[in-house]
């Protein structure tokens, strides 16, 4: 446990980074909705309960923006906007976006559930997932094509 707290502090700045990232949007998520878990969970259950909702979020998230951003970067022909940082920050910034709505709207509407989110933004979100699986599968290495090709021209 020592070793770990030494290699924590040595890296204090990825250390922070969990922290911010991971474990206190899902903490916060966990504290708002319900708080007799949020109590009656031990630390280790909840940092690993605090990790695991934002990384679902974060995950989905990167699936969405990387195709996107690939596509992006075809297209601007002498730069590439979105580096290797972008593709870890943006999923980042849009899973704070995504629990920030979560912890206001419950805040606001007390007797808001997650069936009403699921409701109001579930079908848009799988629509829009499903869309940008089949632009990565299937367009995006056609249009890949047809850049190389205007290019060679």
């Amino acid at each position: 446990m020592d070793e770990l707290i030494k290699y924590m502090i040595s890296k204090i700045g990825y250390t922070l980074i969990a922290i911010i990232g991971g474990v206190l949007p899902g903490n916060l998520l966990i504290f708002v909705w319900n708080r007799e878990l949020y109590m009656e969970l031990d630390l280790l259950k909840l940092i690993i309960l605090s990790f695991a909702i934002p990384g679902i979020l974060y995950v989905c998230n990167i699936f969405v923006c990387l195709p996107i951003m690939s596509l992006y970067n075809e297209f601007k022909h002498d730069t590439e906007i979105f580096s290797v940082e972008f593709i870890f920050i943006i999923p980042a910034i849009l899973t704070w976006i995504e629990i920030g709505y979560l912890v206001m709207s419950k805040i606001l509407l007390p007797e808001y559930t997650i069936r009403d989110f699921v409701a109001k933004w579930g079908i848009i979100g799988i629509y829009f997932v499903i869309s940008v699986g089949i632009l990565d599968a299937f367009l995006l290495p056609i249009i890949k094509k047809r850049i190389k090709i205007h290019k060679k021209n």
